[in-house]
């Protein structure tokens, strides 16, 4: 099996000269090194541990590199033997920082690398070199100076052989830790496999966590399109060991309470929880509910040994009443609890002197790991199709004008990366030729401000964007027209077929031997990035950024009303349906019709879902609980007061605003609001009363 298909725990990176056998010994330091570390392993497994050190004479520094890049990505962690050899070795520092880009996905956290000192350093070397050999020695070390120049024979000594047996179960630890992170538990999503970077930030966010003070929310921020929330999600995965009661997502724009916004957990079939219809009548409690239950799984992983706390990931949260003290007071004063917010938000909105909060900004990516992330796109130029990389120096440099042109915006340079990877015929040269006729102008030569650096940045990605939409056809933008309309974090796929199609028929038109022009052209949407995965098959995700730049169109406000009665439509028809076969779509019409209701108006399809919204109350309240359905019907309400206003000639949308007031009345019942209840049920019968008064034959 080659070394890009094996996943190896131990990748050993090593000068070879190191390895040279001393006189009259038959092995060197690195081969006996690799048979100790294994001898210790089976002394307490009998599991594989898979250690990739490579034993081939090198070539050329291209010849290496394609040999071993898939062995040192795959790598959990990495085993750095220093010496001065090491500290002269192009290769070696090559292997450091191509392994530091992809830390993050180690499932490890921030404790993936480990150091062996081999021979003393040299005290005279480069700024550059020393800041790296520096960054090697940050963590703890095995000192194996004094003994290094006796050989491998050294290894039989006691004192060594101590050394080693604690070197062995400190690299136990860290296997333990990550194969414990693969089995964590929550309705986390993966993470995308071309996050680069960010090993700052991703630092400084655990540090506030681990090691901040108990009911610490740590908020991330910064502008739209730099990567908040993957910077979270990757977060939850890459230190995953630490949260063995699980990595939980909610989605809490427009949210303004924390105890409902957890209680929506109780829904998560992950959870596995089944509250009580007390509890589903009630945010408060349902949130105790989940709360509870979180910490009795944190408390049955800290009795089996391991850690013992929860991450929840509040992400886009955009109301800063929701991370208010008030809000916060109400989580339980526990340690098993970690929270994430994402957020635009900064300290001034937010409040946060002397508060709970601590803020971690995520700014734009590196030049080194923006460049990465073009080059990890572009198409494999070594004879075994292994590493991606640009065509000649020349191209790498355009790329890098690219990545300086955008500033860094994370999302932008991803969607470049992408056309570029799609379209191997298009230069990174022509690319940027192409940017730069159409007004691109780098951040550098614009304003300072942050406004009018934030309207800099929108020019940019609508550029980019625009660039990335050129090849599609008609149906592709007609698609991505009508997903900027539905919640950007639950676009279904479903939904998006049945809009596009009724415009384009000849998407539903094939042969059983042809390829379905539907899920070709959804493969070629994933493709370009600009629908991602969602947590389940049917559903997609939108970034916002991307939303708006595609809401723009020409004929917004049909594409607005076609996408609003489709809505409508399949809330008419889950509300109609003997049971809920597709449970993800009652959760789509729960972030879908607010939506469309938040925003009061008079077009024609918005009363339409206001009575849609009104009827599927019975489905959220037997599928979901009382508040969601409380929520729906007060926003429905809304919109059916302004149709019937007050003239009881408006007939039908009085007995419509009455029939509103009856399942406001039936909520309010089943939460123990009596008095509510009864005020709504006479709103009801004073309506009916008004349009038998005025039509008796009605």
């Amino acid at each position: 099996m080659s070394s890009e298909q094996t996943a190896y725990e131990i990748f050993v990176s090593y000068a070879r000269k190191d390895d040279v056998p001393v006189a009259g010994q038959e092995q060197g330091w690195v081969a006996a090194l690799h048979e100790q570390i294994l001898a210790d392993h089976r002394r307490f497994s009998t599991e594989p541990l898979r250690i990739f050190r490579d034993r081939q004479e090198i070539r050329d520094m291209d010849d290496w590199r394609h040999r071993i890049l898939g062995a040192l990505r795959s790598s959990k962690i990495l085993l750095v033997c220093l010496s001065p050899g090491y500290a002269r070795s192009e290769y070696c520092r090559w292997e450091w920082e191509e392994y530091g880009r992809r830390q993050a996905h180690r499932r490890i956290g921030g404790d993936s690398v480990a150091a062996i000192y081999f021979a003393e350093l040299p005290s005279a070397t480069p700024a550059e070199i020393a800041a790296w050999l520096t960054a090697v020695q940050r963590g703890n070390f095995t000192d194996m100076r004094p003994w290094f120049p006796e050989g491998a024979r050294a290894l039989q000594r006691e004192d060594v052989q101590k050394r080693m047996a604690a070197l062995g179960q400190s690299l136990w630890e860290r296997i333990d830790r990550a194969r414990r992170a693969e089995k964590a538990p929550g309705n986390l999503r993966r993470q995308t496999p071309y996050f680069v970077g960010r090993r700052e930030e991703l630092r400084r966010l655990h540090e506030q966590l681990a090691t901040g003070a108990v009911g610490l929310v740590t908020a991330v921020h910064g502008l739209g399109g730099q990567g908040k929330t993957e910077l979270a999600v990757t977060y939850g995965h890459a230190y995953a060991h630490a949260y063995p009661a699980g990595l939980w997502l909610l989605g809490a724009e427009g949210k303004k309470e924390l105890l409902p916004l957890v209680g929506e957990l109780a829904f998560a079939p992950e959870l596995g929880c089944e509250p009580s219809e007390r509890e589903r009548a009630d945010g408060n409690l349902l949130g105790r509910a989940v709360l509870a239950e979180l910490g009795r799984r944190a408390a049955a992983a800290k009795e089996a040994g391991g850690g013992s706390a929860a991450l929840l990931i509040l992400d886009n949260v955009s109301e800063p009443a929701l991370l208010s003290q008030a809000e916060l007071a109400k989580l339980p004063c526990a340690d098993f609890l970690r929270m994430v917010a994402t957020t635009r938000l900064g300290s001034a909105q937010l409040g946060a002197s002397g508060s709970s909060l601590a803020f971690v900004e995520v700014g734009s990516l590196g030049e080194e790991d923006a460049l990465a992330l073009i080059r990890e796109r572009q198409p494999p130029r070594d004879s075994a199709g292994g590493e991606p990389g640009f065509a000649s120096p020349a191209e790498e440099t355009a790329a890098r004008e690219i990545v300086a042109e955008l500033g860094g915006l994370t999302l932008a340079v991803e969607q470049v990366a992408v056309y570029l990877g799609l379209h191997p015929e298009v230069a990174p040269s022509a690319y940027l030729a192409g940017l730069r006729r159409r007004g691109l102008a780098s951040t550098d030569r614009h304003a300072a401000e942050a406004g009018a650096s934030m309207q800099h940045q929108q020019k940019q990605l609508s550029l980019v964007l625009e660039a990335t939409l050129a090849p599609l056809s008609p149906a592709g933008r007609t698609a991505l027209a009508f997903a900027a309309r539905l919640p950007p974090d639950f676009v279904p796929w479903p939904w998006l077929r049945d809009l596009t199609v009724a415009r384009h028929p000849e998407l539903a038109r094939h042969e059983p031997d042809e390829p379905d022009p539907w899920l070709t052209l959804r493969r070629e949407i994933e493709g370009l990035r600009l629908l991602t995965p969602g947590d389940l098959p049917e559903i997609g995700r939108m970034h916002r950024l991307v939303a708006a730049h595609l809401a723009d169109t020409s004929d917004a406000a049909q594409f607005e009303r076609d996408a609003a009665k489709h809505v409508a439509a399949r809330a008419w028809a889950v509300y109609r349906a003997q049971r809920l076969d597709a449970p993800w779509e009652l959760d789509a019409l729960l972030a879908a019709l607010p939506r469309l209701l938040g925003v009061l108006g008079h077009e024609s399809w918005q009363g339409d879902a206001a009575n849609a919204a009104v009827s599927l109350s019975d489905k959220v309240v037997t599928y979901r609980n009382l508040p969601s359905a409380r929520a729906l019907l007060d926003l429905a309400h809304l919109v059916l007061e302004q149709r019937a206003g007050s003239d009881a000639s408006n007939a039908s949308w009085q007995r419509d605003l009455s029939v509103s007031h009856n399942k406001v009345g039936d909520v309010q019942l089943g939460q123990g609001d009596l008095a509510g209840a009864l005020a709504s049920y006479r709103k009801t019968l004073g309506i009916s009363e008004r349009l038998a008064g005025s039509d008796a034959s009605n």
